[in-house]
C-alpha cells in the first residue's frame, strides 16, 4: 500500500512502510474488509498521522513555529476510491483526536486529497507555505486547543502503561474495521 500510496503521489519511494513505521511515534489508522479475499481479508487503505513542528506563515505573511498534529500520508487503494471509504477513515481519524480538518496541515497533497478535502471539508483556500505542508485559511480561525492538549494526551499513552488499550476498532459496515495502531502495536503484531 506504501508503494501504491508513493505512486499515486509521484514519489520515488514510499513514505510509509512498516519498517519506517515501526520506528516513529506516528499513528497509523487502517481501514478493512475482513471478507474480502476469500475470507483472508484485505486492507482499504490507511491514514498516517503525526506530531511536526512546522515554520509557519501566518495570514500576515509572518513566521510562528508551531506543534502540529499533520497528515503525513492518506491513500486508498485505486480499485476502493470513490466508495466513502476515503470519509469514513478521515472521520474516524477527526473523532479520535476530537479535532477538525481545517486544523490539520497536509504534508505533500496529491491533487486527489485536494479535491477530498474540498468536497468532504469545505477547504479551498491554501495559505502557501515555505515546506512541503499546506495550510487552509480557515487553520488560522479554528481553536488549537485541542490540537494542542491531543498531544500531551497522546505522548502519555505512547509511553505509559496503558499502551495495549489505545487500539480502536469501529464497524462501518458488517464487514468493514478501521485500527489504529501506534508503533508498539505494530511490532507485536508483526512478531
Amino acid at each position: 500500500m506504501g508503494e501504491a500510496s508513493a505512486k499515486a503521489q509521484k514519489l520515488q519511494t514510499p513514505v510509509t512502510s512498516g519498517i519506517k513505521f515501526s520506528h516513529s511515534d506516528q499513528v497509523i489508522y487502517i481501514i478493512v474488509n475482513f471478507f474480502e479475499n476469500c475470507n483472508n481479508g484485505s486492507v482499504i487503505g490507511y491514514l498516517k498521522m503525526g506530531w511536526k513542528n512546522l515554520f509557519i506563515f501566518d495570514m500576515s505573511g509572518s513566521y510562528i513555529k508551531k506543534r502540529c498534529f499533520c497528515c503525513l500520508d492518506f491513500y486508498i487503494h485505486d480499485s476502493k476510491q470513490r466508495q466513502g471509504f476515503g470519509k469514513k477513515l478521515f472521520d474516524f481519524m477527526l473523532r479520535d483526536n476530537k479535532i477538525t480538518a481545517n486544523l490539520i496541515p497536509i504534508d505533500r497533497p496529491s491533487e486527489k486529497l485536494l479535491m477530498f478535502l474540498k468536497k468532504h471539508y469545505n477547504l479551498c483556500t491554501i495559505i502557501p507555505q515555505s515546506n512541503n505542508f499546506i495550510l487552509y485559511q480557515q487553520f488560522f480561525y479554528g481553536k488549537n486547543d485541542n490540537n494542542e492538549t491531543k498531544e500531551n494526551d497522546t505522548k502519555s499513552s505512547l509511553c505509559g502503561k496503558n499502551i495495549s488499550h489505545s487500539v480502536n476498532e469501529k464497524s462501518c459496515e458488517p464487514s468493514i474495521t478501521i485500527k489504529k495502531y501506534i508503533q508498539e502495536q505494530w511490532l507485536k503484531n508483526a512478531i
